[in-house]
């Protein structure tokens, strides 16, 4: 599925780019060194992290999953504090938030597994 997903996307966005090769002025297409930037970003970070992902949700739980997934944003937003830590401010709002957020991941975790239906059901489980 993840195969014909991306390969239609593939396959309209190279139609886009070549009517708008009709279209738009020739510096605004892409070049070739930014065609191949293009395409290492296509494999590396689109679909073979969209693989690696499909993979790792069969032996996680899928609450894990989405948990990771629904984090991002937070992570990401630490690691510009660690990077740039003089020129990445948020308001105090932000981390009572994401503290919060956090906070209530762990907490839903340790009440599930106080009551002991913590246990690993995976994808293949259900099927």
């Amino acid at each position: 599925m993840t195969l014909y997903e991306l390969l239609g996307a593939f396959i309209l966005t190279s139609f886009c780019l070549g009517v708008l090769s009709l279209v738009v002025p020739q510096n605004m297409l892409p070049t070739l060194p930014d065609l191949l930037w293009l395409a290492i970003l296509g494999i590396v970070c689109t679909a073979f992290s969209f693989m690696l992902s499909i993979q790792l949700i069969r032996r996680i739980t899928p609450y894990s999953f989405v948990m990771a997934i629904n984090l991002e944003p937070i992570y990401a937003i630490l690691l510009a504090l660690v990077i740039w830590p003089e020129s990445e401010r948020m308001s105090s709002e932000f981390y009572y938030g994401a503290t919060f957020i956090v906070a209530m991941i762990f907490l839903n975790s340790y009440l599930k597994g106080k009551r002991g239906i913590a246990g690993k059901q995976s994808v293949d489980s259900i099927r």
